[in-house]
């Protein structure tokens, strides 16, 4: 009778339906067959199922005979059974770039930005500016009332997915097979090598920008579904790389460079590539009344310009330095003064008294005789006060004609080019102190820029304040301008501030001294922030106050963008991980029944991979066996294995290794992943070995460390899946920091999923099981890969002291604004976000281990562990020659100390029996074989002669050389069907091989069958997106939205030279919106089409303030907020001085962005008001 054959699961429901379903009618985990554990018969898919894998490569995974009983005596149940209940991600997760599966071969993007219906991450590869990925939108249901859809085949395709525009001519960028398709934007000719420093989105006039490191400015076109296309570049700043970009009001683009400079460019379209466009002005810390020249001999905005930001009112710029701020006037490039952080109400500051003037410091500067009678001004901002914008009212004339400055615009001179070599060679010395300063230390210990011992931010109070002076605070990272009139900064060392515009600070917020800030981004009323860690928190804007938390990346979050303009789709915030991953999230908070829905239907893109791994392990004892005992050793074995770990150990010894070893950890520690010239002959040999199975192989890895050794291989059709490679040691021999003794590992990842393997040698003698204790407790703690977060290892030492010592004080809020210093304690939102993002606690039995193994979702563990057995030479020789191998194992010290839970925590060893099935395996005389006696009697037991230590130390034998795993770790998955499982098929599939005699010890080896769940990441992405997507724009709603939600008092405004209007918003609905003013011009940048009328920046005879700002619900606020911010007053002002022709009126459009994406007014319009200028 023929089987009957296993139907797909049925697809997951549209979200329409899904998210309505009751509680009670949501069965995801009955859709889906649940992953039964490794049994004999089970089919898993091939690799040819994944996408790009090449054609003829689908290999069967091996049947898997003899595992029932195996699995039952190893207890391998899964940590998490379906019939429980699972618990709920905390956010919904779309991975638009997975980690590259090369990182030395990828792009290692640093800069994010999103807008026009696409996200763009820089640099890229050779010759490559950036990536783009381009959010295609998908089909949208009908509106109304009782629409019904099913889903079908018809659906597939459907929904909004990345992909490559749809136009000719597009490049495909070299990512991964696995990752979202990205088109790749080339570098223009005559910037071959010039890799991109900073980049901005201009949605009014479709473009996108690029600064570089030799200066140059390039100007790409882009709109809603197509690539960005090269237009223009010019040379911007002679000195140094361009490091941030802004644009004003009036569509002009200001620059900052690494030398301290900012610059305001009026770009024309049309210019011919290499025409530089016309200079405005150049920023100095003098005013203009000083006049060119003095302005010309001040001093730069910054030693390095980090960042600008343009305030919310259109009329201030903001730019960073490392850890001060200056304001400069939009228009005309007025120095206003500079703010220092870390002042706090009541303090003295440098400033004027509140009110006094305009300026910082000012005495009160007055309009007199046609000219500026200047008194002596000082720099700082009284952080109490801030400027008063009612008196930073100078006449709005049109500009001077522009400076030149000091700076030439063509290549940097000699001395210039002498000043860079020498900047050049004073940071690789700063570079190398700190990495022979980082060995010195350890791997494991490294710590943060400026932290303490254990990475702690030193708190540096001012006097008689409280309040953390700069020091504590670290660089600026972050300037966000507010939807409110406010700018908010990000400091790394967990500070937040928020100002107004001109400069008062309302609150200092500040998140514990654990918490690193690299990123920040304003989605509607939240303010995302990017921590080191690589969690994401959002806090209210109005009161940072914190929200919701997740554990985004593995790395911190070094980039945050959200694109919130008219061609924005799907509402998602996009975020980049320090190890170039980037992710995108929805905007709006998702519900549970969003989250269940997300969660359960990931399962049908699941698919159960099944792979047989070969680990093997010896101590050679400096030897170097026959080519037919390595064969007799791996051969026969490899050939049903497609992952072969092999670790190594004593294949050279001595001091002269153990030193030139500690060279190579301190200059270069890529040598010891080439090895010398033991390490390279063994590299070969075992490849030989491996040859001779007829298949081909492929060295993934290689990690030396003095006598050890960890080599992996994986079958040649198998490459194309495993990646991020990454190799790591910890020396534990002469010192505590010899690498005669330790471990080398290598890390890597097989169908997305992590896979370790650690090779080891510990301490010898049979007293020293101490000894051996601890260097198993610094192996685990210490281990760290370069793709492992370092913030991650750091807060992990951090909260293993603050457990030891009982931790900080926790819950220290004190939320009260004007200034005051918010303490709110971040660091146990950290912890929790970290254990998953089910907020699942890791498990006790792995409460010491660092993140170096923590974040293995399967762990091999394999070497000489020198673990003995306690009992005389003659008694152990006598049980081990008559088989009596569970009597031994009853006086195992490794057995003992596992048993106390002192080593090798949630692991185990392949023991079905619950005993070895082989001999000890030292210590034998070199070349002599072990035979077997014939039994004494008819039915009796053969016994064997082991040719054990003969010589006069007779040693006592022991099983040494051992080999333990993991799966998945207890509580570390959101979803039960994701455990990595492994097993032995056979009692006889770990054990070792007597026939070989060339070591005092026997090699020893596993069969580990390996039942890896992995996704298929297309489908995952596809029903990712269509989750995020859908929580920022739910179903229609029956009731039409108002068509227009926000009302002006006036359609028409007359105003007169440097005279002054205001028109009035009103918000009538109920939803909160973000208004952003432009002016409607014909035919204007990439969004007109059709003759309609496009956005465009305001002309320049026009000003007004705010340019952009929020409306609450009517009659409700938001929490911290104003209630009566549903209404708004804009002030328009026009050009002053001598107008001799009457310039068309002006179009300002009220362009409308829902603060929560709430479906009933998403594309509402705005008001539209004609400003007129009456002579």
């Amino acid at each position: 009778m023929p089987q009957a054959q296993s139907l797909p699961p049925p697809p997951p429901p549209p979200y329409e339906e899904a998210v309505a379903m009751p509680p009670a009618a949501t069965a995801p985990l009955a859709a889906t067959a649940p992953m039964e554990p490794i049994i004999p018969g089970i089919q898993a898919s091939s690799w040819a199922d994944f996408d790009g894998a090449p054609s003829g490569a689908a290999i069967s995974a091996v049947a898997v005979s003899g595992a029932a009983e195996a699995s039952a005596a190893m207890g391998t149940s899964s940590s998490m059974t379906p019939s429980q209940p699972a618990p709920l991600p905390s956010q919904i997760c779309v991975e638009v770039r997975l980690p590259p599966l090369k990182p030395k071969e990828a792009a290692w993007p640093k800069r994010l930005v999103a807008g026009l219906g696409a996200a763009f991450a820089a640099p890229g590869a050779d010759g490559v500016a950036a990536l783009q990925w381009c959010l295609l939108p998908g089909a949208q249901p009908a509106p109304g009332p009782g629409h019904a859809h099913s889903p079908g085949v018809e659906d597939a395709g459907a929904g909004p997915r990345f992909d490559l525009p749809p136009v000719p001519g597009v490049q495909r960028a070299q990512e991964d097979w696995d990752s979202a398709p990205a088109a790749a934007l080339p570098l223009p000719p005559a910037l071959p090598d010039s890799g991109v420093s900073a980049m901005l989105v201009d949605e009014l006039s479709g473009s996108l920008w690029t600064g570089h490191k030799d200066g140059r400015v390039v100007r790409w076109s882009v709109g809603p579904g197509r690539p960005a296309l090269y237009e223009h570049h010019w040379k911007a700043h002679a000195r140094g790389k361009v490091t941030c970009l802004a644009m004003s009001p009036w569509g002009e683009l200001w620059t900052g460079s690494s030398a301290g400079s900012v610059r305001s460019w009026q770009y024309l379209g049309g210019l011919p590539a290499s025409r530089t466009p016309v200079r405005l002005f150049e920023c100095r810390r003098a005013r203009l009344a000083l006049g060119p020249a003095a302005r010309a001999s001040a001093q730069r905005p910054h030693s390095k310009t980090r960042l600008l930001a343009v305030g919310p009112s259109g009329r201030v710029i903001w730019s960073a330095g490392r850890t001060g701020m200056v304001l400069w006037g939009a228009y005309d490039g007025e120095y206003l003064g500079s703010l220092t952080p870390g002042q706090a109400p009541g303090q003295e500051v440098r400033a004027g008294a509140p009110g006094q003037g305009a300026y910082a410091g000012d005495t009160g500067a007055v309009f007199r005789d046609g000219g500026w009678q200047v008194a002596q001004q000082q720099d700082e901002i009284n952080p109490q006060t801030g400027l008063d914008p009612s008196l930073v009212n100078r006449p709005f004339v049109p500009r001077a004609p522009p400076d030149g400055g000091d700076e030439a615009e063509g290549d940097p001179d000699l001395g210039a080019q002498v000043i860079k070599g020498l900047a050049g060679a004073a940071k690789f010395a700063n570079k190398l102190r700190k990495r022979i300063q980082k060995n010195l230390v350890g791997d494991g210990q490294g710590g943060a820029e400026g932290a303490g011992p254990a990475g702690d931010v030193s708190y540096a109070q001012t006097a008689g304040t409280g309040a953390p002076v700069a020091a504590a605070r670290g660089k600026v990272v972050a300037l966000v301008a507010g939807a409110d009139s406010s700018m908010y900064v990000a400091y790394k060392g967990g500070f937040l501030e928020k100002y107004t515009e001109w400069g008062r600070l309302l609150w200092c917020c500040d998140y514990g001294r654990h918490t690193h800030l690299h990123s920040a981004a304003l989605v509607g009323a939240l303010l995302w922030i990017g921590c080191g860690d690589g969690t994401i928190h959002t806090v209210a804007a109005a009161t940072g106050e914190l929200g919701r938390s997740w554990k985004a990346h593995d790395f911190p979050v070094t980039g945050l963008a959200y694109g919130a303009g008219r061609a924005a789709a799907g509402g998602l915030v996009y975020s980049l991980g320090e190890n170039g991953s980037i992710r995108a999230w929805p905007s709006a908070p998702p519900a549970d029944t969003h989250l269940a829905a997300w969660r359960d239907g990931l399962l049908p893109s699941l698919r159960r991979r099944q792979l047989t791994l070969l680990a093997a392990t010896w101590n050679v004892n400096e030897t170097r066996p026959t080519p037919q005992s390595l064969r007799t050793w791996l051969t026969k074995r490899a050939e049903a294995a497609e992952v072969v770990a092999i670790s190594l150990q004593e294949v050279e010894m001595g001091t002269s290794s153990v030193a030139r070893d500690a060279a190579f950890s301190f200059l270069s520690k890529a040598m010891l992943e080439r090895g010398n010239q033991n390490a390279q002959w063994w590299a070969t040999e075992l490849a030989a070995a491996l040859a001779a199975t007829g298949q081909s192989w492929v060295r993934v890895a290689l990690r030396q460390m003095s006598g050890l050794l960890a080599v992996v291989f994986c079958r040649a059709d198998l490459r194309q899946h495993v990646g991020e490679v990454a190799t790591a040691n910890v020396a534990c021999g002469v010192m505590g920091v010899g690498g005669n003794k330790g471990a080398v590992a290598v890390s890597m990842s097989v169908f997305r999923r992590r896979i370790m393997f650690v090779g080891s040698h510990f301490a010898a003698h049979q007293e020293r099981v101490d000894e051996r204790n601890d260097n198993y407790a610094k192996i685990v703690k210490r281990l760290h890969f370069d793709n492992t977060s370092k913030a991650a290892q750091r807060q992990k030492l951090q909260q293993q002291a603050a457990a030891g010592s009982g931790g900080d004080a926790a819950g220290r809020e004190n939320m009260a604004l004007d200034g005051a210093v918010i303490e709110t304690d971040l660091d146990g939102v950290n912890a929790a976000a970290a254990g998953g993002a089910g907020g699942a606690a890791d498990s006790a039995e792995d409460d010491e281990t660092g993140p170096g193994m923590s974040e293995a979702e399967m762990l091999v563990w394999a070497g000489d562990f020198n673990y003995r057995i306690n009992g005389f030479y003659s008694d152990v020789i006598s049980l081990a020659c008559a088989g009596e191998y569970a009597r031994l194992y009853a006086a195992d010290q490794c057995k003992a100390e596992m048993e106390k839970g002192t080593i090798f925590r949630g692991m185990r060893e392949p023991l079905p029996l619950g005993h070895p099935v082989f001999p000890p395996t030292y210590k034998y005389d070199k070349n002599e074989p072990a035979t077997l006696a014939p039994a004494a009697e008819d039915g009796g037991r053969p016994r064997m002669y082991l040719p054990y230590d003969s010589s006069e130390k007779q040693r006592v034998p022991a099983w040494t050389d051992r080999i333990f795993y993991r799966g998945s770790r207890p509580g570390s998955l959101d979803v039960a069907e994701e455990e990595v499982q492994l097993a032995v098929a056979s009692p006889h599939d770990y054990n070792c091989v007597m026939e070989v005699n060339d070591s005092d010890h026997k090699p020893v080896y596993a069969m580990l069958q390996v039942q890896l769940p992995a996704y298929k990441q297309d489908e995952k992405r596809r029903h990712s997106l269509a989750a995020a997507t859908s929580v920022c724009h739910p179903p229609y709603s029956a009731a039409p939205p108002p068509l227009r939600p926000v009302q002006s008092s006036t359609p028409a405004l007359h105003v007169r030279p440097n005279g002054a209007a205001a028109v009035d918003l009103r918000n009538t609905s109920g939803s909160g919106f973000i208004v952003h003013v432009t002016a409607e011009r014909p035919h204007y940048g990439a969004q007109a089409s059709h003759g309609e009328p496009s956005h465009a920046p305001l002309p320049g005879w026009l000003e007004v303030s705010p340019a952009s700002f929020m409306l609450l619900p009517a009659g409700r606020g938001v929490e911290g907020a104003d209630a009566a911010q549903s209404h708004a007053r804009v002030i328009v002002r026009s050009l002053g001085g001598d107008v001799t022709r009457t310039p068309e009126p002006a179009r300002l459009h009220f362009s409308l962005q829902p603060l929560w994406g709430m479906p009933t007014h998403v594309g509402a319009v705005g008001p539209t008001v004609t400003v007129s200028l009456a002579l």
